[in-house]
């Protein structure tokens, strides 16, 4: 979990720190701290399951230039069964 970023972009929340704030969010709208951390979970899964040159592609068009699976520290991929 980090919060202290200088930019929304920076402030994050891992497993345990989303789980903390929904059970207890002191009355703030919480939603956006949600959503973000749902879309980068669901980003580090597609890096997971996905091809090398899928993975490539989201660092390409990701609109920051961010490299989301380097950032999720993928060290061995999990493919789909067919």
């Amino acid at each position: 979990t980090f919060t202290d970023g200088a930019t929304p972009r920076d402030n994050y929340y891992g497993r345990q720190g989303v789980f903390d704030l929904a059970k207890n969010p002191n009355g703030k709208d919480i939603h956006h701290d949600v959503m973000k951390f749902l879309e980068e979970a669901g980003l580090y899964l597609l890096c997971h399951v996905t091809s090398n040159e899928f993975n490539q592609m989201l660092k390409d068009t990701h609109p920051e230039g961010h490299d989301p699976c380097k950032d999720a520290e993928i060290t061995s991929k999990i493919p789909f069964s067919t």
